[in-house]
């Protein structure tokens, strides 16, 4: 378990040694303000009910996270993660973009152009679930000025992608 408390697994049959090829259904049970998310490292396997069969020393981990919605600073925390419009939109000199983020994950923040050239990467880092904003300068990774025209921004993280346009007036 990631959380102490966060919740149980329960084997059937119960025991501490099991005879090589034996069979062993494993259920989880995810505890108050906790959700189970998946077996050891395998995001993708997200079933409650699990049936191993034992070739040897097997580990199984279940993983499981808050559902609190009240982070430590006692803000409401979002249930899905959203990619705002920017505004102004059209813009010029700068425009805000605001996203929320659902669960603790890496997030990049692009901007490109209609030719999907890369022009800036506004974010690019680890982040707690949260409301945030970032400002795009109208700058491409050179600091220099971008001309007028229309821009794409997008949002990818390990379980959200979304793309938007922001227009450029000078």
């Amino acid at each position: 378990m990631t959380e102490k408390n966060a919740g149980i697994v329960c084997r059937e049959p119960d025991q501490t040694n099991y005879d090589f090829g034996a069979k062993v259904k494993l259920q989880v049970f995810a505890n108050e303000n906790f959700q189970f998310l998946h077996w050891n490292d395998d995001v993708t396997d997200t079933a409650t009910v699990v049936v191993i069969e034992m070739t040897g020393n097997r580990k199984m981990n279940a993983v499981f996270e808050s559902r609190s919605l009240v982070d430590v600073e006692g803000q409401t925390l979002p249930k899905e993660f959203v990619l705002k419009q920017n505004y102004p939109n059209p813009f010029n000199p700068e425009t805000t973009i605001e996203y929320s983020l659902a669960k603790n994950c890496h997030v990049q923040i692009s901007i490109y152009n209609v030719n999907g050239q890369l022009i800036d990467i506004l974010v690019d880092e680890e982040k707690v679930a949260g409301n945030y904003s970032v400002i795009w300068e109208a700058l491409d990774q050179s600091r220099n000025r971008v001309p007028s025209g229309i821009y794409m921004y997008q949002i990818k993280s390990k379980y959200f992608q979304k793309v938007k346009k922001a227009i450029l007036l000078k």
